[in-house]
């Protein structure tokens, strides 16, 4: 989906200029796509937290090589909820509102949630860290756009009309 609103703001249609409706349509693809995204990677991970699957093993083994000693299975299945539970936040935070603090952590949780894999085996499991790295660049986009092209207005008081 991520191409699709690079089509509407560049490519497409052919005849006609620029204008303010393809670029919010294409925003809003590439929020709901980043949302979809983040918020499916949670599910996945929820679902392999409670019936099993590659996952947990991969959080153990990020766990016990960052903290240095040795964790449970139970203990890798909590942790791996806790992080599908914040996939689903972050990912419902990019969805409701358009904000650059939502933006910001689909971000910083992108590049952290990417790096377990690379923290788990090392060099061996880089192709997946590069796969869920893939992540970051719609929320990226969408940040820099919020940050850079867009002057929030400080709130203004407007005087009541008082009618007699």
């Amino acid at each position: 989906v991520a191409p699709l609103p690079l089509i509407l703001n560049d490519f497409w249609p052919p005849k006609f200029k620029f204008s303010l409706g393809t670029h919010n349509t294409g925003l809003w693809l590439l929020r709901i796509a980043a949302s979809v995204a983040f918020i499916a990677q949670g599910i996945h991970a929820l679902i392999q937290s409670h019936f099993g699957g590659p996952w947990p093993e991969v959080m153990a083994q990020a766990l016990d090589h960052l903290a240095r000693r040795e964790f449970s299975d139970r203990e890798a299945s909590f942790a791996l909820t806790v992080l599908g539970s914040i996939d689903i936040a972050v990912g419902f935070g990019l969805w409701v509102r358009r904000s650059r603090i939502a933006a910001l952590s689909c971000v910083v949780w992108g590049v952290a949630a990417a790096g377990f894999f690379t923290a788990a085996s090392g060099e061996t499991r880089y192709a997946e860290t590069m796969i869920r790295a893939a992540l970051i660049g719609a929320p990226a986009t969408l940040l820099c756009h919020w940050w850079l092209a867009i002057i929030e207005e400080p709130p203004t008081v407007v005087a009541k009309n008082e009618f007699r």
